[in-house]
């Protein structure tokens, strides 16, 4: 263990996310933008009142890529820590888990699993952080079996993946579509 200056010189922040329903909130370190940006999207009425169904996505300092139910956020209460230097593992001694949680309403535990692919987990971080039809609730995805599994968006509170896994997608999408874009131009 080495000892590294923090995320910012002075301070670590977090978001502690307090839903309906749930016992325990939610707790994530999260860089200086994500703060702000997450003071700036609960600071608008749309954020309460919203009729279509909402997450706020963010990514943590833990890798992780996290949406929250704006319907289902009770509280959220913003933290920073004035922390000059703190003990970090070195990213080896660190294990990143390929799971996905999915948080639901009414359940004491989430349900856990994994993606086929980094690009169907993109696509999947890529609804959520989108404007969600509400007469098209379920989102649909494969599992790392070959296996479908369709939810409903509406009892979701909380979704988290890995980041990593979410930007593997993103590269290998885009990947593909500057190699369609070649063979466009082609004669």
């Amino acid at each position: 263990m080495t000892i590294t200056n923090s995320q910012s010189e002075f301070k670590d922040f977090f978001l502690t996310i307090y839903l309906n329903g749930c016992e325990a909130p939610f707790r994530y370190e999260v860089s200086e933008a994500e703060f702000t940006r997450a003071k700036r999207v609960f600071d608008t009425d749309k954020a309460a009142v919203a009729p279509a169904i909402r997450f706020f996505c963010f990514d943590t300092t833990e890798g992780l890529t996290v949406a929250v139910s704006l319907k289902d956020v009770d509280l959220i209460h913003y933290l920073w820590e004035p922390i000059k230097h703190r003990l970090q593992e070195c990213p080896e001694d660190k294990e990143l888990s390929e799971e996905i949680k999915l948080y639901f309403r009414g359940r004491a535990e989430p349900f856990v699993t994994f993606i086929e692919t980094p690009e169907m987990l993109y696509a999947l971080s890529i609804e959520l952080d989108s404007n969600i039809d509400p007469n098209h609730a379920f989102i649909e995805f494969t599992d790392e079996e070959g296996e479908d599994i369709a939810f409903n968006t509406q009892h979701l509170m909380v979704f988290e993946a890995p980041t990593d896994q979410i930007e593997e997608g993103q590269r290998l999408v885009r990947g593909q579509e500057d190699r369609n874009n070649d063979q466009q131009g082609e004669f």
